[in-house]
């Protein structure tokens, strides 16, 4: 079998995968679903030049969903209310 007779098939499986969605937000879903379709495509070309890629799409999603927790998201509210010795309080009191 040809080298492209055997990517063919591969390909089109990928664009099943890839959906445009260019006009919807950025969520853990798409995200996920970027990384499965980069996944796909490295492991089924074998282009490791493409893990930098796989590597950014795996921080963005746990950035993403750092954002969302509410558990951080209220660390970092406390954290930058914090002084060195303590809650700052209304008026500025301890």
């Amino acid at each position: 079998m040809k080298p492209r007779e055997r990517i063919s098939p591969m390909i089109d499986q990928a664009r099943r995968l890839a959906r445009r969605d260019d006009d919807q937000p950025i969520d853990a879903e798409r995200i996920e679903r970027d990384m499965i379709l980069l996944a796909f495509i490295i492991t089924s070309t074998g282009q490791t030049k493409l893990a930098p890629l796989l590597d950014r799409l795996e921080r963005e999603l746990a950035e993403y969903r750092l954002e969302r927790d509410p558990l951080s998201r209220a660390q970092r509210i406390l954290t930058s209310q914090m002084q060195p010795t303590g809650l700052v309080r209304e008026g500025g009191n301890k």
